[in-house]
């Protein structure tokens, strides 16, 4: 009531006057949970570490404050002295370059509200987006006439003539009759009707496939999924209630973890116990959370909480007791099918992807992290394989001698830890690897549980079959674990499968979650499927009482939709897939995994389109959604893909992946992707499951062309170069953001090179040295956790020309022995590079010569504090000559206020000593530039 709230009002203003001093002294009430809670969280010492002094630095930075969410401890906020203008300019400007980059792109609105522009006052008024089927319409071939073209609908069958009108019903069918022509016929096409196409099998293609045309009619909208259609389900009401309200108790609980006194959140009065906090917040009327503190808080003690807001968000902590008030209804029901894979891992309702029952509750499509992960302190025990290789293999010959003292030997570690792996070795199971953070490859092999961290465990009937997310240290990739081992008499865990989704591994676990668990079956939207007794239990997000749709669900079950396998002699040839949907793909998080070279990437050789053996393979204006594993997979030998405009969204894993062979270190077999072209793709909204997922992943495969592309939403970087195999990649003209929204260390473009690989790809010869890479004209930002530069260069990487982008919030980055990274003609806005600075990089030594150098020329840096470092350079001698230099520099155009920046090297320098020394010639140094002059700066290089 009213009056409530005026002496709830009172209340504080009382509070707030009688903790004066406290105030005085903390600045803000319950300051020790600030503090802990938010440096605990985020990865970065020069971060707000309060919700006071972050939403202080927001209103410095920005006119917009919704565009940062201080709960996402990856959301990293740019520097102090910035210009308020920019955050919202930057947006504005990738809009319209997406626009420059793909105009018939007909969902480019998910961009404009991955960009937050309603916070910045933008409107779509202006804005016609393209028909929906523009991208997905197309003729037939040339080629086709109706001796060799064969037609299919869903409401078709199987002994009509294939035409178009007397189609087939199946796409097998088809691919079928295309085999039966003459050679005089030409090439087969198969041509979908609109409707849904549930594959009972995977269309498996071969060489005698090759000029093979899958493609929609008339721009119609063909779907294929591999789920299976339930049919039609007879629900029961399993517990379906309207409930009662019930209050509940949780030791070493906190539920106001990180919040400050406010009309939501605020201090009730002190209690000596618990349960008289908890009995206060049962008589207040409003309070519906509390948290109650120990006398062992300093400063804090015995100080009860209250909630009015109904946030149960709470994190495990000794010394505090929570509760909160819970209604009991229940809408779950109960079907027995008839139809169902006999063990499904996934399930659509109407399209949309339900949760499989787990704790904390969340839905992995919607939340980030840290929301529906178990943050508290947790016991991981034993190592599956030990922490050891079986072997270790070392090739000096050929080596890069050229390296400095890692990465000149091609390493190798064979069975023992790495029996986690198919084939079981990597470079990461060696016992000689190098780099940052390096150790052999080693996992745990369960986990200790506590009812305070699963509340529900005590129930737990049978937790085998469970599955265990974590993330591991460092966020540098999420693991799966498959529970084959419920010990309740000691609450722990054990299992013999899982941990290769990343090649780094670690003795214990993160932050961590659990999945198929019956009794977690508490949540709207979540399911469960006793493969026992074929019964699916839904609690439905209805009223208590409603059940759910009768039809319209499915149950994911294939992995793989298209497999197109060939020998390397005999390759198909001009395949191409056109204009289709494909969607449920069932998840492969869980299968057999490799390490594809010496990158931090483990991966599954599968995806929802797989191709091996394979030339000129055009897959063009197809979309894909809510497939749980990869989209697409180029393995082995592939020449000449084409992969373009496609839509990929929501996808468990990686949306592309391209993974050669080699005979360990020799590559000159030519068994690897190249030539491949990635165009005007639209992808976003990956990861959902695998965190250690990429828009583009590439391993042992070279000359790829990445143009033209617009990349967004993922959990890590979203083009990923595992390794440094043979060059000649062309990255450009993309739009790249919103990478690392769930991590750090990392960037939206990154790369390693710690294995070397003999090619041809440079000059004809074989040599461990590639072409360079090119990056040029890209318009990359390095927000949320991408502290690494917008292309973060990691161990080893070298070998690339970087000209013409404009970098928002990234600088030029190298680490750990990398050499020849040229940085010439790019924009850095406000760079960050751990820490904000234009340039971080350790030197290449001296001794190898100048051929070596890395290089930041003729660029312009902004950076947004007198005083901040504009090089950061590693590895400098007490004193330095200009010929010990080994990065080329000069004709720079530095802006920062004031004027003034800083180098270091050695000693911390100021421009015109670095200048007079005889380093850095034509490198300017001028005040800050307005928001609007850096956004004309973008749009005249980018020309949009």
């Amino acid at each position: 009531s009213i009056y409530l709230r005026l002496a709830r009002a009172a209340r504080i203003a009382m509070q707030l006057y009688l903790s004066l001093s406290i105030l005085l002294i903390a600045s803000v009430a319950c300051q020790h949970v600030v503090a802990r809670a938010t440096t605990r969280m985020t990865p970065w010492d020069d971060q707000p570490t309060t919700r006071q002094e972050w939403e202080e630095h927001v209103a410095a930075i920005t006119n917009a404050p919704d565009l940062f969410d201080f709960e996402n401890p990856h959301d990293r906020l740019p520097p102090r002295g910035v210009d308020p203008a920019f955050e919202c300019d930057w947006r504005n400007a990738a809009w319209l370059y997406a626009q420059k980059l793909q105009p018939n792109q007909p969902n480019l609105k998910a961009l404009y509200n991955a960009l937050q522009l309603d916070s910045c006052n933008a409107s779509l008024s202006d804005y016609n987006p393209a028909p929906e089927d523009a991208l997905r319409r197309f003729a037939l071939p040339h080629h086709a006439n109706d001796a060799n073209t064969f037609y299919v609908s869903p409401t078709g069958s199987d002994s009509n003539q294939g035409t178009l009108a007397a189609p087939f019903k199946t796409v097998q069918r088809a691919v079928s009759a295309t085999r039966g022509l003459s050679e005089g016929d030409g090439p087969g096409t198969v041509v979908l009707r609109a409707g849904t196409y549930y594959l009972s099998n995977t269309i498996e293609l071969a060489d005698i496939d090759s000029g093979l045309t899958i493609q929609n009619y008339n721009g119609e909208k063909a779907e294929i999924t591999g789920a299976v259609d339930l049919g039609t389900i007879e629900w029961k009401q399993y517990n379906v209630s309207n409930g009662t309200n019930t209050w509940d108790y949780h030791n070493n609980t906190n539920a106001v973890y990180g919040a400050t006194n406010s009309t939501n959140v605020f201090i009730h009065n002190k209690t000596e116990t618990p349960q008289q906090c908890e009995n206060a917040c049962k008589q207040d009327g409003e309070c519906n959370v509390w948290t109650w503190h120990d006398k062992y808080q300093t400063g804090y003690e015995l100080d009860c909480w209250f909630r009015i807001d109904g946030l149960w968000d709470v994190t495990p902590q000794s010394g505090h007791v929570s509760g909160h008030q819970t209604n009991t209804k229940q809408n779950i029901w109960v079907a027995t099918l008839s139809n169902a894979p006999s063990s499904f891992t996934g399930l659509r309702i109407n399209g949309a992807r339900a949760t499989r029952a787990r704790y904390p509750n969340a839905n992995p499509e919607l939340d980030l992290f840290p929301k529906g992960w178990i943050g508290g302190k947790t016991s991981w025990f034993g190592l599956l394989h030990g922490e050891d290789p079986d072997s270790n293999i070392e090739i000096t010959s050929p080596n890069r001698s050229f390296e400095q003292d890692e990465f000149q030997f091609y390493e190798l570690g064979v069975g023992g830890t790495c029996d986690s792996f198919t084939p079981n070795e990597g470079y990461w199971c060696s016992s000689k690897t190098s780099g940052g953070g390096a150790f052999t490859y080693r996992i745990p092999a369960g986990l200790q549980y506590t009812s305070d961290l699963l509340p529900n465990s005590p129930k737990y009937r049978d937790a085998t079959g469970a599955v265990i997310q974590a993330w591991r240290p460092g966020h540098w990739a999420s693991w799966m674990f498959e529970v084959d081992g419920f010990h309740p008499q000691n609450t722990s865990f054990t299992w013999s499968k899982g941990g290769f989704q990343g090649a780094r591994g670690s003795n214990s676990g993160a932050e961590w979650f659990i999945e198929n668990v019956f009794e977690e079956l508490d949540a709207p939207n979540e399911w469960y499927f006793n493969s026992t007794s074929n019964q699916l239990f839904v609690y439905y997000n209805a009223t208590p009482g409603v059940p759910p749709p009768s039809s319209g669900l499915q149950a994911t079950n294939l992995k793989v939709y298209i497999d197109a396998q060939a020998s390397d002699a005999q390759p198909i040839k001009n395949l191409t897939i056109r204009g289709i949907s494909f969607r449920d793909a069932a998840l492969t998080y869980l299968d057999p995994h490799g390490m594809p070279s010496g990158g931090d990437w483990g991966l599954q050789r599968t995806a929802a389109l797989f191709f091996e053996g394979t030339e000129y393979t055009t897959i063009d204006g197809c979309f894909f959604t809510r497939n749980d594993g990869i989209a697409i997979m180029l393995s082995g030998y592939n020449r000449y893909a084409t992969i373009q405009n496609n839509e990929i969204q929501w996808q468990g894993d990686s949306a592309m992946a391209a993974w050669g062979r080699t005979d360990r270190i020799d590559g000159t077999t030519g068994r690897q992707p190249r030539f491949t072209s990635v165009l005007n793709n639209f992808i976003h909204e990956l990861g959902v499951f695998e965190k250690q997922s990429s828009h583009w992943f590439q391993a042992k495969t070279a000359q790829t062309t990445i143009q033209n592309n617009i990349f967004f939403n993922g959990p890590r970087a979203l083009i990923n170069l595992n390794d440094g195999f043979g060059g000649h990649t062309n990255i450009t003209e993309n739009l790249l953001l919103n990478s690392c929204r769930e991590s750090s260390d990392h960037g939206p473009i990154n790369s390693w090179d710690r294995q070397p690989f003999l090619t041809t790809v440079r000059n004809g010869s074989a040599s461990l040295i590639p072409a360079y890479t090119r990056l040029t004209s890209n318009f990359g930002v390095a927000n949320y956790g991408a502290d690494g530069g917008c292309f973060d260069t990691d161990d080893g990487s070298s070998w690339y020309d970087i000209e013409n982008n404009f970098w928002v919030y990234g600088g030029h980055k190298s680490d750990f022995n990398g050499h020849n990274k040229r940085s010439s003609f790019n924009i850095n806005v406000y760079p960050y590079v751990y820490g904000a600075r234009c340039v971080m990089v350790p030197l290449p030594d001296p001794k190898l010569g100048h051929d070596y150098d890395e290089g930041y020329s003729n660029c312009t840096c902004v950076l947004a504090t007198s005083g901040e470092t504009y090089l950061a350079l590693q590895n400098c001698p007490a004193t330095i000559t200009p010929d010990q230099l080994t990065i080329m520099l000069g004709d720079n155009k530095l802006y920062a206020p004031n004027s003034n920046v800083t180098i270091s090297c050695g000693k911390t320098w100021t421009l015109s000593e670095w200048q007079s020394a005889g380093f850095d010639t034509g490198t300017t140094i001028q005040d800050s530039p307005s928001s609007a002059d850096i956004i004309q700066w973008a749009r005249k290089l980018l020309n949009f």
